[in-house]
């Protein structure tokens, strides 16, 4: 889905694919997905099937947190996610189970048997939790139920981080790696782009349960 509108639907396990919108596929799937033509030999379908079997399972795992980054065993074990394997595949489970939602666009997965709208999914307006946060900034551990619907699973990058709601909108809260300080520096740089009047995004010092962090505003 992107937002409310079909773009296109699959059932990886039977092999079954349909674009409905190609103009609106993420990029990395863009003219990636092949459909059958008549006439193909059964080595040809199953080429086709494979091959858009990895271009799915590849997108949808692209999507999601590393494994590696600090913390993001507690995220998992949070939610009892326990397949934490940097595997394409384990990383695409991840992402269905999380409905694949990200603050970066508004692409996210509906299985079939969701009836729910993007105003209920939206993670750049919906409420986000504070224990989540706190997990995500290394603060707790706690166990959760249902399915997380949050950013914080689908945000590749690699330093501990975590999403907050402001009244002016949605924050990325970033933390220092432990004895460096990468989260003063980009707050410097942010200042130093200001002075010469060059276009950036904007980071902001800010602190999370006594924590030092830095905060730059969401981009779609």
């Amino acid at each position: 889905m992107l937002a409310d509108t079909p773009v296109m639907s699959f059932d990886i396990n039977a092999g079954v694919y349909e674009v409905y919108r190609p103009d609106l596929l993420p990029v990395r799937l863009r003219g990636d997905i092949r459909q059958h033509s008549k006439g193909e030999s059964n080595q040809q379908y199953a080429a086709v099937d494979r091959h858009n079997y990895n271009a799915v399972i590849d997108f949808m795992a692209s999507r999601v947190m590393s494994f590696s980054r600090s913390n993001a065993k507690k995220l998992y074990d949070a939610y009892g996610i326990v397949s934490q394997s940097q595997a394409p595949e384990s990383r695409a489970k991840v992402c269905a189970i999380c409905h694949g939602l990200s603050a970066g666009d508004s692409y996210w997965l509906k299985p079939d048997s969701n009836h729910e709208k993007w105003k209920d999914m939206n993670v750049r307006q919906n409420h986000l939790s504070k224990i989540l946060m706190s997990i995500a900034l290394g603060n707790a551990a706690p166990t959760l139920e249902g399915r997380p619907r949050t950013p914080e699973f689908m945000d590749p990058g690699s330093y501990v981080r975590a999403w907050k709601r402001y009244d002016d909108g949605l924050y990325l809260l970033k933390k220092s790696t432990p004895g460096k300080n990468e989260s003063e520096t980009e707050v410097e740089v942010s200042n130093i782009l200001d002075r010469f009047s060059v276009d950036h995004v904007k980071y902001l010092p800010d602190t999370f349960e006594g924590v030092n962090c830095y905060k730059r505003a969401a981009m779609v």
